[in-house]
């Protein structure tokens, strides 16, 4: 899986970017951004409630089901569980499914910032070498649609600020653990 990086340049941000042109990207549905190595997938509370609407569970309940905390108090925060495949493979997001050799996401119509913003992350586009690398893990990277800088812009703008929001603001109220049912 494909884990944040809290720490972000803006190189990658300037207003003559060495993608000047754009960057063509489709999704191949490969699922190589939702497996491998263990990573970490975080949201925030206006997603969680579409998570949770999209797979027709409360909020309480798809926190239960399909997260697991980690840290403790102030510091703490929930991301997405993944599934070890096997000793060599890794893991996958609890969300992907998978059919031969098509993967899908159940979540797709409402999956969080971070997987929508795929593969327009800083680390990616910082310089043709970095998006080169992701090409090397991604099949849809220059493939299909051309982005245009502009779009390409907005969506690295949308993880920078998201990331920050990660480092500044604590569990709110829906992210509160959901209560055990006392066995008598």
């Amino acid at each position: 899986m494909r884990g944040i990086n809290i720490r972000h340049g803006t190189r990658c941000m300037s207003s003559n970017p060495w993608y000047k042109d754009g960057l063509s990207f489709t999704c191949t549905k490969c699922g190589n951004c939702c497996s491998g190595r263990a990573g970490s997938v975080r949201f925030a509370d206006e997603e969680l409630t579409k998570m949770a609407d999209k797979m027709k569970v409360s909020v309480s309940e798809f926190l239960t089901k399909y997260t697991r905390r980690q840290g403790r108090g102030s510091k703490s925060f929930y991301q997405l569980k993944e599934l070890r495949k096997n000793q060599l493979d890794g893991f996958d997001c609890v969300f992907l499914t998978r059919q031969g050799k098509q993967t899908r996401c159940q979540l797709y119509e409402a999956r969080p910032l971070q997987c929508r913003t795929w593969p327009f992350w800083p680390e990616n586009t910082t310089s043709k070498t970095s998006w080169k690398e992701t090409s090397q893990v991604c099949p849809g990277v220059n493939k299909g649609f051309k982005h245009s800088p502009d779009e390409i812009r907005k969506q690295l703008q949308a993880t920078i600020n998201w990331r920050q929001s990660l480092t500044t603001s604590s569990p709110s109220r829906l992210l509160k653990p959901p209560s055990k049912p006392n066995s008598a």
